[in-house]
């Protein structure tokens, strides 16, 4: 019975390490994704969308309107502007909101400035 608690103790802190940063990589190659959309978009366009479902024509829509979710759901991406003064045809800045319970889950944000945050998640 020690020897399970003490298998128990180790393996649980490597699991739960394992799982965020997969939920974290999630997060990551969803914006990546979103921004390549964005990027096609802007050649054709002159602006960049704050519609991710409508211009982008993504399918994955969670209930906000224009949101949408990564692969397993476990983040919700939206676009917007960069700055308020800023106009879409100048930046775009892409949010990944966590979809689920967690005291220490990033939002990361992503804009087509190539600027990331949080640091030191990317």
């Amino acid at each position: 019975m020690i020897v399970v608690a003490l298998v128990a103790s180790i393996a649980y802190p490597s699991y739960t390490r394992h799982i965020t940063k997969t939920r974290n990589a999630e997060a990551q190659i969803k914006l990546l994704e979103v921004m390549l959309q964005q990027r096609v978009f802007f050649t054709s366009n002159s602006r960049y969308s704050d519609d991710l479902i409508g211009d982008l024509k993504n399918t994955k829509a969670a209930g906000e309107e224009g949101v949408i979710e990564s692969e397993n759901g476990y983040y919700l991406i939206s676009a917007g502007r960069c700055e308020p003064e800023v106009l879409l045809s100048d930046c775009v800045l892409l949010t990944a909101a966590p979809n689920f319970i967690s005291v220490n889950a990033p939002t990361f944000t992503y804009n087509s400035k190539n600027q990331k945050n949080p640091p030191e998640y990317w």
